[in-house]
């Protein structure tokens, strides 16, 4: 667990713990099914679960979405103080502690009296799949990352200065709707451009691992197909510490962090 401030999302479990949240609420499921499934991953997400429940209740709030059940508890919460005593046990000081209890105040009132329900935003089809299981797929690459395509395109100092090769091994959808795909690179040293016989003759760099790839991705690190075959055999399965298809479409990790060298 993260050092904690006084603020409710001063912690980087909570801050990660709401991008989990704004993803799920993207799944056009009903909010029982979405609490339920948040109340799982917040196991593993957050060490306390008594934070979780805080975290999902003010964003609901925030986000306009009613569900008494999750008021109710972190109201519990609030009115027992219980946040605050982990915190204490934390040793927060005294400013601290009251800092935080004034920003609990505020969420109370907000929970006692909600603002008025609004529909939410969801996905209204599966996200799209840009590439296809035994596609092989080159890049341009800057001392062998890729170009990062969390930057406009124009806005980053990218040289190319190689290539770099992956095949796709599988492509799917968790809760049917988030897209993944699962991908091994491959060992390619040369400024030339990789042809699709030189992907099948390039051996593996390391393991299988999953991660999203949006079409703005795909697009902005200048990707190409170049070839498909059957998913090749020499490729080592995922490990079992490694990031799930459930994980990296919930948490939307990009599969350009993995080429940039940041995962």
């Amino acid at each position: 667990m993260g050092a904690w401030g006084d603020g409710l999302y001063s912690n980087d479990d909570a801050a990660d713990f709401v991008d989990l949240i704004r993803a799920v609420l993207r799944l056009p499921k009903p909010v029982d099914e979405l609490v339920d499934l948040l109340v799982d991953e917040a196991k593993d997400a957050m060490e306390h679960p008594i934070l979780s429940v805080l975290i999902m209740a003010d964003q609901f709030e925030r986000r306009g979405i009613r569900h008494p059940k999750t008021y109710a508890e972190a109201i519990k919460v609030l009115e027992f103080g219980s946040d605050i005593k982990i915190l204490q046990e934390a040793e927060m000081d005294e400013k601290g502690v009251r800092s935080r209890k004034k920003s609990n105040s505020k969420i109370l009132d907000r929970l006692r009296n909600p603002r008025p329900e609004k529909p939410r935003k969801t996905l209204t089809k599966p996200q799209p799949a840009v590439v296809s299981a035994g596609d092989y797929v080159r890049f341009p690459t800057q001392l062998r990352g890729s170009r990062n395509p969390y930057f406009p395109p124009g806005r980053e100092d990218f040289e190319p200065d190689g290539w770099g090769i992956v095949q796709v091994h599988d492509v799917g959808w968790e809760f049917d709707y988030l897209n993944w795909i699962k991908l091994v690179r491959l060992k390619w040293d040369s400024q030339q451009p990789p042809s699709a016989q030189d992907a099948e003759n390039a051996p593996p760099v390391d393991n299988l691992v999953f991660g999203t790839l949006s079409p703005s991705h795909f697009k902005r690190m200048e990707m190409e197909i170049i070839g498909n075959s059957p998913p090749r055999l020499d490729a080592t399965p995922p490990g079992s510490g490694e990031r799930t298809a459930r994980f990296v479409t919930l948490n939307d990790i990009s599969i350009g962090n993995l080429l940039l060298g940041y995962a």
